[in-house]
């Protein structure tokens, strides 16, 4: 018997998250206290976690404000994913 003889059966190919599935993962990273929501400050310390540095408040801010898009000074998961 040879050991180092290949199988005949195909390896299932590792298949990537959908962009989905990276917006879930993402937005329940940010959503430090799971209420369902994201905050500004929650944003703030997940990035800055992610960049492993202090940012800018004003230019976190700014990109916050872009993302929410109903403009209620929070995140959803629905506004994060538009994003995809």
């Amino acid at each position: 018997m040879n050991i180092s003889a290949k199988s005949s059966k195909p390896k299932d190919p590792v298949k990537p998250p959908s962009a989905k599935e990276v917006a879930l993962e993402t937005f329940k990273a940010m959503d430090l206290d799971n209420s369902g929501m994201v905050s500004f400050e929650e944003f703030k310390i997940s990035m800055e976690k992610k960049s492993r540095q202090k940012l800018s408040t004003i230019a976190l801010k700014e990109f916050f404000d872009r993302l929410d898009v109903n403009k209620d000074g929070q995140l959803s998961l629905e506004e994060l994913e538009k994003l995809t």
